[in-house]
């Protein structure tokens, strides 16, 4: 019987020395995770404070630059093919033709105001 309470009072020191144990290894984790929470918390402030304000509004400028690049590319599409209609023989003779009537147009009306001039300058 002796034996037996012997044995017992081992199991319950080994059990008491690994009950102090556990609860060191506790406290020190936990210690350990609020530094760590701690240092977590003061690089977010830190991040924080280095993402631009606007952040919120760069998808937003993002969109409009590219609708104003897609207006753009547009624009450079008309004139592209309009300067391949002007380069192509039946579309270049047509407006040359028309560029022609604008330019006599001009003469004549050059000379219809040359002639009322002199007119109106003579006594």
């Amino acid at each position: 019987m002796n034996l037996l309470a012997n044995k017992l009072k081992e199991i319950k020191n080994l059990l008491d020395i690994t009950e102090t144990k556990y609860d060191d290894e506790k406290a020190h984790l936990e210690r350990e995770l609020e530094y760590f929470k701690g240092k977590f918390n003061k690089l977010q402030e830190v991040v924080d404070s280095k993402v631009d304000p606007k952040f919120e509004n760069l998808n937003k400028e993002f969109n409009e630059l590219k609708r104003a690049y897609d207006l753009v590319v547009a624009h450079s599409e008309e004139q592209r093919k309009k300067i391949l209609e002007i380069e192509t023989g039946d579309e270049a003779g047509k407006h040359i033709k028309e560029l022609e009537e604008i330019i006599f147009r001009l003469q004549k009306d050059k000379e219809e105001l040359k002639n009322n001039l002199v007119v109106d300058l003579m006594p």
